[in-house]
């Protein structure tokens, strides 16, 4: 059998010792803000922007919408 030496990967314990040298700079709170406000904008508008079907035959009828009812679309 045909031994292959992968390299080590880093595990979360030397991510964490890496940290504890160098600190938290402001650096890594602006990347996590800016993963943060994206990771919200594509969870939530993303599904809404994909997903859409004007075409659909399941639309609201004026009955249901009541006094809500915006007019035509």
């Amino acid at each position: 059998m045909l031994s292959v030496a992968m390299p080590r990967s880093a595990s979360w314990g030397d991510i964490r010792a890496l940290k504890a040298a160098e600190g938290r700079t402001r650096g890594d709170f602006a990347k996590s803000a800016a993963c943060t406000v994206a990771f919200a904008v594509i969870g939530v508008a993303g599904p809404d922007v994909v997903g859409e079907n004007k075409n659909t035959l399941y639309l609201w009828t004026r009955e249901q919408m009541g006094p809500h009812d915006a007019g035509p679309a």
